[in-house]
């Protein structure tokens, strides 16, 4: 604060002082708060007690900021900066903490496998240009912990048979397909439209792709 006595605290002056000192610039002009403004500022920081204010007269008023030792001696300064390291400290755990679980999920060799069979099934049935981005990993490692890759592939496959959502959504990308476990259920519950394939044969078949989707109902034995 300007000239404030260092030892107490203490700054004595006129509010037309701090009115100046508080000058800013605003459509390139400088403005000088009004002292009543600044009056109201002081009584504010005297009810919040950060300053005891004290008007002798129109042209003298004092201020004392409020626990001034203890922002200016070395004790106080170091037992800031002593809870600044804790709370640091507790930050990193944290945050390693987090780390190490992802890093433990990034590191198992069969979901790493998983990604790369599921990133494969995605390109062959929606889109071969979307790559398999870093963030298109993470989404699909947090999707495996809730589904089996069977599942992740059936949607796959549902969304895929779905002639509105080819056209509208299969250049968003493996990230977006994957982005909550609520899509990829919503994905699972889309009624799956299985084209047939022509072979030449008596009956038409199925795409390998959708058998696992709608496999054709079982006949018993002796029919």
């Amino acid at each position: 604060m300007y000239r404030c006595d260092y030892k107490t605290g203490v700054w004595r002056g006129a509010l037309s002082q701090i009115s100046d000192g508080c000058q800013y610039a605003e459509n390139n002009e400088v403005r000088i708060p009004a002292k009543s403004h600044i009056w109201r500022i002081l009584k504010w920081l005297e009810k919040e007690k950060m300053v005891v204010y004290a008007a002798c007269d129109r042209r003298s008023t004092t201020l004392s900021i409020v626990n001034w030792h203890s922002y200016q001696h070395p004790d106080g300064e170091l037992e800031t900066a002593k809870e600044q390291q804790k709370n640091s400290k507790r930050t990193s755990i944290r945050s390693t903490k987090k780390i190490e679980e992802e890093n433990q999920l990034l590191m198992s060799d069969n979901n790493r496998a998983d990604i790369l069979e599921i990133q494969k099934h995605y390109g062959s049935l929606i889109n071969p240009r979307s790559r398999l981005t870093e963030g298109a990993k993470k989404k699909i490692r947090i999707r495996l912990k809730n589904y089996q890759v069977v599942e992740l592939k059936d949607a796959i496959g549902r969304f895929a048979s779905q002639e509105w959502w080819m056209e509208n959504n299969a250049h968003r990308g493996i990230a977006w397909f994957f982005a909550s476990d609520d899509r990829v259920d919503q994905f699972l519950n889309l009624q799956p439209v299985i084209p047939t394939l022509h072979t030449g044969k008596d009956k038409p078949e199925m795409p390998e792709w959708a058998k696992p989707i709608l496999k054709p109902p079982q006949q018993e034995d002796g029919r």
